[in-house]
Parts: C-alpha cells; structure tokens; sequence
C-alpha cells in the first residue's frame, strides 16, 4: 500500500503467479517477485489433505483486508 494526497494505493508486491489443479480442482496458487520472494494460497481441499501449510497468505490477506477502508 501507498499512501497518496487523495488517499491509499493498493498494489501487488508480487509479479508472476501459477496454479497447481488436482483432479481439476484447485490445490495451490503461488505468487512470486523479482527479488524471490513468493507466498502461496493453499486452497481448502488442500487445507483439509495437509492438515499443516504456511500461513503467509492467510496472514497477508487479513491484514490487507483490515487496512482497506
């Protein structure tokens, strides 16, 4: 986010993304950027098989949806 005179941007740190489907359902979506960095969406069928997943995007997305007005 930046703020700017007439209020905040939103923006995407992130340049590229894939999606992996199992048995044509979505499974994962992964983010990455110039610099290497990547967070991951786990969908709930994936949630649900793993049981464990890192939590960046959950976290990321929370916080993003606190900050918007």
């Amino acid at each position: 986010m930046q703020e700017t005179e007439s209020g905040p941007i939103y923006t995407c740190d992130y340049t590229g993304a894939i999606t992996v489907s199992i048995d044509g359902k979505p499974f994962t979506r992964t983010w990455w950027g110039k610099g290497g960095d990547t967070v991951t969406d786990f969908s709930p069928v994936a949630k649900s098989q793993l049981g464990s997943w890192d939590t960046k995007y959950d976290d990321d997305r929370a916080a993003w949806q606190r900050s918007r007005p």
